[in-house]
């Protein structure tokens, strides 16, 4: 993904924060919505779709019935915690 396109996500208002939380691995999507308290629902899955579609994020889906889909950082996904968990301290 080209540098702009990163930014234009990054510039927005929950994708560090987003990202910084899915560094743990992967994580259901109830789950990262309890972390993420002040987020509404809706725009969770906005971003997580504009992740995958980026392949910041990889969708994981969870065989039981009612379905479950989670999610983790793929690689370049990853690369963009780094920087994310020194500001965290």
């Amino acid at each position: 993904m080209p540098a702009r396109g990163v930014l234009n996500i990054l510039a927005e208002k929950w994708p560090l924060l987003l990202i910084l939380t899915l560094t743990f691995g992967l994580i259901r999507t109830g789950k990262l919505r309890r972390r993420i308290v002040e987020i509404s629902n809706k725009l969770l899955i906005e971003a997580l779709r504009r992740f995958g579609r980026s392949g910041l994020v990889s969708p994981h889906a969870y065989p039981k019935v009612p379905p479950s889909v989670g999610c983790a950082l793929t690689p370049p996904g990853a690369s963009l915690s780094e920087p994310d968990k020194s500001l965290d301290g």
